[in-house]
């Protein structure tokens, strides 16, 4: 059996943290270099690169809502058309439901109490009797726990909607009134839709 040749030393060269050579210029590495020295990190490549990884990454924002039975995700293909989607845990696809809409919002939460989250998405549509594309409230739940199927599609709320979120069984929403100025409400579930909660 015959042993392995050694692999000589990297002369003038050493290996930085992510397994690149790296060339030193005399005693002192003087060039502006990333946490990792030398290859990508070396000067201004370096810096291009981070740059465009933080922005390419700054744009996206995660639509995921994870729970117990598995996670509930909003992928937006376009402009114009979203996917609700409703994955098991072992990331099988259970349900799906396409928005051909803009969206502003996605949140899930446990409206209703009985375990079982409830997903909102704020939608950018149109309605028949205000015809200017304006912020909607959509609710869905998943019926027998897997089937993402409409709650409310509402036209509106009290006044016109700005912004909503999940907090426990209730839904917050910050309006606009005729004035343009910010009105701050709260509304829960009933058995047609939502109604108004007074605090």
């Amino acid at each position: 059996m015959k042993k392995p040749l050694p692999i000589p030393p990297l002369k003038g060269r050493e290996l930085n943290t992510i397994g690149l050579p790296s060339f030193k210029r005399g005693k002192e590495d003087t060039s502006l270099s990333l946490p990792f020295r030398g290859g990508m990190g070396r000067g201004l490549w370096g810096w291009v690169f981070l740059l465009l990884f933080a922005a390419c990454s700054a744009g996206e924002k995660e639509n995921v809502y994870r729970y117990a039975a598995g996670e509930i995700r909003l992928d937006v293909v376009n402009d114009s058309l979203s996917i609700i989607r409703h994955l098991a845990k072992d990331g099988r696809e259970v349900s799906a439901f396409s928005l051909p809409y803009p969206t502003y919002r996605f949140c899930c939460g446990d409206l209703t109490g009985d375990g079982i989250p409830e997903i909102g998405v704020g939608v950018i549509k149109p309605t028949r009797f205000s015809p200017q594309p304006d912020k909607r409230l959509f609710l869905f739940h998943l019926t027998e726990g897997r089937l993402i199927r409409p709650l409310w599609m509402g036209s509106h709320v009290g006044a016109r909607l700005d912004d909503f979120r999940f907090d426990g069984p209730l839904i917050r929403t910050t309006e606009r009134d005729a004035s343009d100025s910010l009105i701050h409400r709260t509304y829960k579930l009933s058995s047609f839709g939502i109604k108004p909660v007074n605090l």
